[in-house]
């Protein structure tokens, strides 16, 4: 799933989008100036949950499969508009565990409801963590995720995880980058060891330098003009160039596994805690039945 975008800013040819990374490299250079020091102390889980039905259930199951195999020692958040929070308050896992809010608008499709990601430090109580974990609903626990939690992180670091079939190439494709980058950009992120990642999981340390790169970010997805898979590319794109992605903690504890393509490499060892299912986009029924042909949420 692709989008396309006009900005008031840019024009739509490639000499205008490399004027627009070259603003991207520039803040995202001062972003790295600013403090890296831990803002919080307490752990958080979060979510973006709108307006689907289908989603709104793979986000039951992901929270009750949380609650059935982890000690609850963080916090678990979700970003959403009011009438969806409505639909979930009627949840089963509310039960066992009730859930902080982040209210926002009601995004005009899925592409934009899944960026809102990039919206965690609207929280008014955002500063009262340190790690921070964001998760897609369509992610399933099997074992206790304070796993993740227990790393002692970088700051100024964003942990990733990848399907283990992409390589350094993919950040000139569609769905990982830009595609007119092309072969240069390729071989400097080869030399950076920055491997493209998939964003439906990712970890951070909270800080103010954290805080302004997802500020720049949510600045780049306005302002870009041309095609872009979701949040992302922007998402690779801006922290693969600062060469602050890393995949030494989540690329452990994650399985990710396609619900439709078999070719698609996966391994779960005993390390791995949370399995994503992606592909289809935007596609919750196809996820639900793949995960209960499982029986993963006995």
């Amino acid at each position: 799933m692709s989008s396309y975008q006009k900005s008031s800013m840019y024009e739509d040819n490639d000499q205008s989008r490399l004027e627009c990374l070259y603003v991207v490299n520039t803040i995202m250079r001062h972003a790295n100036h600013l403090s890296h020091e831990t803002i919080g102390t307490k752990n958080l889980i979060y979510y973006t949950a709108f307006f689907d039905n289908g989603y709104i259930e793979l986000l039951n199951n992901s929270i009750i499969s949380i609650v059935n195999n982890s000690d609850i020692n963080f916090d678990v958040l979700i970003i959403t508009d009011e009438q969806t929070k409505s639909v979930i308050e009627q949840q089963p896992f509310n039960s066992f565990i009730k859930p902080k809010y982040l209210i926002l608008d009601t995004p005009v499709d899925g592409i934009e409801a899944s960026q809102h990601k990039i919206s965690v430090y609207k929280y008014e109580h955002i500063s009262n963590y340190d790690k921070i974990l964001f998760i897609d609903c369509d992610v399933v626990c099997i074992s206790d995720v304070n796993v993740i939690f227990a790393h002692e992180l970088k700051h100024n670091t964003l942990y990733t995880a990848r399907n283990l079939n992409i390589d350094y190439s993919y950040h000139k494709t569609l769905y990982h980058g830009f595609e007119f980058l092309g072969d240069e950009y390729v071989n400097n992120m080869t030399l950076k060891q920055q491997k493209p990642f998939n964003t439906g999981q990712f970890l951070f340390k909270n800080s103010k330098a954290m805080q302004q790169h997802f500020k720049n970010i949510r600045w780049f997805m306005v302002f870009w003009t041309g095609t872009y898979f979701f949040e992302q590319c922007f998402m690779n794109y801006y922290f693969c160039t600062a060469a602050i992605a890393d995949d030494s903690v989540l690329q452990t504890h994650m399985g990710i596994i396609s619900t439709v393509d078999n070719e698609i490499k996966f391994n779960i060892t005993s390390d791995v805690c949370l399995l994503h299912f992606i592909a289809p986009p935007l596609d919750a029924t196809v996820k639900l039945k793949f995960i209960n042909s499982l029986n993963l949420l006995k």
